[in-house]
């Protein structure tokens, strides 16, 4: 009994020993992350300023058209009054006057169009404008989409494997849940593992109904099986294609 209880202790230890090991690797990747998380929150700062700096620009750009219309009403205002003066000229003298009144309400006006023709549009403010729109809303649309995916939709498969392999598990569930020729053309990790792994099927569904193929990868090459008629895998990550497509696959994906 002594035997048996030092035996059953021992495998106890064994065990416990290999979680202490994935637990250091696991806050390892914990660690990793956070450090990430913190690097991300600086870009989004800088982000953040990067958007502060073009409301600025916008801001000085909206004053500077605001006084410029401001100039243009009062230009256009002398101009009509000079109209109705002319309208009621009675003498040489009174015209003369009027006349050197004019040119010079004229010469402000055209110097008013002349500027506003070379002010506006400044073109930092709008490219900064534009530019920094499209990154956030890039980046705000990336976030959403990728943000979308929950713990309920994730299958970590065998309960005994190792809390690393889970984690690698989830990480490929999230990030790799829509496949796309893109992401086998890149062949990050995470696709990479779900390729190895025999999880990766090209799709074709028409009026015959719906057939797969394996894709697996083998010495660095990725190559498409036949498209056969068979149960598509509950976990199976799936790529749309057609039988050209299915052909030009072989060629465009070669490593």
């Amino acid at each position: 009994m002594v035997q048996e209880q030092m035996s059953s202790i021992s495998r106890l230890i064994t065990s416990c020993e290999e979680v202490l090991s994935q637990l250091g690797e696991y806050r390892g990747q914990l660690g990793d992350w956070k450090t990430h998380h913190l690097q991300l929150q600086d870009r989004l700062y800088a982000l953040v300023e990067q958007n502060k700096s073009a409301m600025k620009l916008l801001e000085l750009e909206d004053t500077s058209v605001v006084d410029m219309t401001t100039q243009g009403e009062e230009g256009k205002t002398q101009l009509q009054a000079m109209l109705g003066s002319l309208n009621t000229v009675n003498t040489a003298q009174e015209v003369f006057m009027t006349i050197n009144e004019v040119d010079q309400c004229n010469m402000e006006v055209e110097n008013w169009l002349r500027k506003c023709q070379e002010l506006f549009p400044d073109v930092k403010t709008v490219h900064t404008s534009v530019k920094v729109q499209e990154t956030i809303r890039e980046a705000l649309e990336m976030m959403t989409t990728e943000t979308g995916a929950t713990a309920d939709t994730v299958h970590l498969g065998d309960s005994a494997s190792s809390i690393m392999n889970k984690v690698q598990e989830i990480t490929g569930e999230i990030h790799q849940k829509q496949l796309t020729v893109e992401d086998l053309h890149r062949m990050r990790e995470p696709v990479k593992r779900l390729v190895e792994a025999g999880r990766v099927l090209a799709v074709q569904e028409d009026q015959d109904g719906r057939r797969s193929a394996r894709i697996t990868l083998q010495d660095g090459q990725l190559y498409l099986h036949p498209l056969l008629r068979q149960p598509t895998p509950t976990h199976a990550h799936t790529l749309q294609v057609t039988l050209l497509h299915s052909l030009v696959l072989l060629t465009l994906l070669t490593y």
